[in-house]
């Protein structure tokens, strides 16, 4: 069966298959919103749409959301906190498109996005023309993006970053992009950064939640703070690194060697840092 459910009483408890319907929560406090196996290919508006006060939303299965023209795969709100996680032992992952100038999750053109959270499960974003694909629409920015685990993949439109504003965000705050654990790639649209992409956006890689943060990222725009985890940016071997705090670990040095300009360089990076590899 495919399916989505959804504990709130008044909201449908199942979603089947796939179709051109929405979800849309926009009048309670708290939902609670399972995705299960659910394909969504919206022809006007968002796929799903998340205005209330908290949504967390929970992935079982393969889950595909496509936005409509000028919305986004999933628009969260300004007032809105969504927070993204797998139910555990499914393999829960999600899809999200945006359609022009708008974000894969975040913000539909012309709208702020609010707090973004993903704590786990294999998220893939990806941003319409001029929009992010985890944050801003074109022009706009929001409050805050945060990722604490899972497998994050997130691709800008032209003009636009993986992670954070969308191309030309004048009209916005100077949102933040915290990444505290997980894999995170961020590919950006042509003439942007990877993440960031505006004057005031603040990166932050701390690592602190579930475990070293692991970033790949060509470009990060504006300041970054790190302080636990591990960046590899540039795709030719710029590390910067700093290693969970234990008397028997090594940190890699800041610039990177010759031996982590490898095809895949992480590995002997970890290497490096792993306590049985101490003299």
């Amino acid at each position: 069966m495919i399916y989505g459910f959804c504990s709130h009483p008044t909201l449908p408890k199942f979603l089947f298959g796939s179709f051109t319907d929405i979800i849309a929560i926009t009048s309670v406090l708290t939902a609670n919103v399972t995705l299960n196996g659910v394909n969504i290919n919206s022809v006007a508006g968002p796929a799903f749409t998340a205005t209330s006060a908290t949504i967390n939303l929970a992935l079982a299965g393969e889950n595909v959301l496509r936005g409509g023209k000028n919305s986004a795969g999933i628009y969260s709100g300004y007032n809105c906190l969504l927070t993204v996680d797998a139910v555990s032992g499914t393999g829960g992952s999600l899809d999200a498109f945006g359609g022009d100038y708008s974000s894969g999750i975040g913000a539909s053109r012309s709208q702020y996005y609010g707090n973004l959270v993903i704590n786990g499960g294999k998220v893939n974003a990806r941003g319409g023309m001029g929009a992010a694909g985890i944050g801003g629409s074109y022009q706009y920015s929001g409050k805050s993006i945060a990722i604490n685990g899972g497998l994050v993949r997130a691709q800008g439109g032209t003009g636009a970053p993986g992670i954070g504003h969308g191309a030309y965000a004048v009209l916005g705050l100077a949102s933040t992009v915290r990444i505290a654990g997980g894999v995170v790639t961020a590919l950006p649209g042509s003439g942007a950064h990877a993440i960031g992409n505006s004057t005031g956006a603040t990166v932050s890689i701390s690592g602190s939640i579930n475990g070293d943060a692991l970033v790949f990222a060509d470009s990060i725009h504006e300041n970054i703070a790190l302080t636990r985890g591990v960046v590899y940016q540039d795709y030719l071997g710029t590390f910067m690194v700093t290693p969970s705090p234990s008397p028997r670990t090594r940190s890699c040095p800041r610039a990177a060697s010759s031996s982590c300009r490898r095809a895949k360089p992480w590995r002997s990076c970890m290497a490096r840092r792993s306590p049985t590899r101490e003299p």
